[in-house]
């Protein structure tokens, strides 16, 4: 659903594929919008339909299970939690790292 989206005009029409590169965004009636957004992944820039959940002075969007804000200089951070299992005193610990603050 990130590289495309399809199109219809009515039911009996024709279908339409349109990429990211080719929209600003598409969305349905009071349901979910996605919008065009250049993420970069591997070191490649590449331009995806990305799922909007708040959308104010910041956006915060969603590309499969990856999180990221979007500022209004239109930079984008990825959002992580990491969690790191530690053995230590015949215990395992879970350590708990929020790279969003």
């Amino acid at each position: 659903m990130n590289e495309h989206c399809v199109f219809k005009k009515n039911p009996d029409s024709g279908q339409r594929d349109y990429g990211p590169a080719e929209l600003f965004g598409y969305g349905f009636t009071r349901d979910k919008f996605f919008s065009s957004q250049e993420i970069i992944v591997k070191e490649i820039p590449t331009r995806y339909f990305v799922e909007e959940l708040v959308h104010g002075r910041l956006i915060l969007f969603r590309l499969n299970t990856d999180f990221f804000l979007l500022d209004s200089d239109k930079k984008i951070e990825r959002l992580f939690i990491t969690r790191t299992t530690i053995h230590a005193n015949d215990r395992d610990y879970v350590k708990t790292t929020h790279n969003y603050i």
